[in-house]
């Protein structure tokens, strides 16, 4: 979007999206590895892939509870299984497999069909940060409430001088009794609550004005909000 005058920020949303590229291992057989380390890895790589496959499994039946914890693969490829994004899975196996790779090729293809038979619907993820419209109206309601509370605690002060002066002026009719005294006291007194009352009345058309802003801030971010959640 577009920002106004003032300070010619621009206030826009955040479009995310993430790119996830897996190489599935194939299986691999305990009996063909003499090497320890290669047996671990080997385990390891066969216990990855049966849960991918009882994840696609449980998707596949729309169970309510998908067993995404249960390894590092799965929680991986969580977000894209989850329903809400594009998935493109490549089955690669020989036209002819040997005798040795016959079963392996049969798994492949029987997951690669499983996979198939999932349903997603992929959705766009626009996010708001910071930087978008709600972090700065947001922004600029904390900055309206601390403006307000400046201004509410100049206008008791402007109060209690008013008061001040209002005590004095008293304390000068009371206690002069020349009449020159008397006038020049009371149109000093008068003067100077003439002043606060003006300045008083000014905090509070500003007062009114910043709680009417605030407001109108307030309806633009719930309004921004809603078109955020829908």
């Amino acid at each position: 979007g577009s920002g106004g005058g003032g300070g010619g920020e621009t206030l826009t949303d955040t479009a995310a999206g993430v790119l996830t590229l897996v190489d599935l291992a194939g299986s691999e057989a305990a009996s063909l590895n003499s090497n320890a380390t290669r047996v671990s890895q080997g385990i390891a790589i066969n216990k990855s892939l049966h849960w991918l496959k009882v994840a696609v499994h449980d998707l596949s039946a729309r169970k309510p509870v998908v067993p995404f914890r249960n390894s590092a693969l799965t929680r991986l490829l969580q977000p894209s299984l989850a329903g809400q994004a594009v998935v493109a899975v490549l089955v690669t196996a020989p036209v002819v497999p040997g005798a040795s790779a016959g079963r392996d090729t049969l798994d492949a293809l029987m997951f690669g069909q499983e996979v198939g038979t999932l349903k997603l619907a992929p959705t766009q993820n626009t996010q708001v940060d910071a930087s978008g419209q709600v972090g700065k109206l947001q922004s600029l309601l904390v900055q309206m409430a601390d403006d307000k509370a400046a201004l509410a605690s100049d206008a008791e002060a402007l109060r209690e001088q008013i008061i001040s002066y209002q005590a004095l002026f008293d304390d000068f009719r009371r206690d002069f009794v020349s009449a020159d005294s008397l006038k020049e006291a009371e149109r000093t007194a008068a003067a100077e609550l003439a002043s606060a009352l003006q300045r008083s009345s000014a905090l509070e058309t500003r007062l009114g004005q910043e709680q009417a802003a605030r407001e109108a801030l307030q309806q633009q971010l719930e309004a921004v909000e809603t078109e955020a959640g829908a």
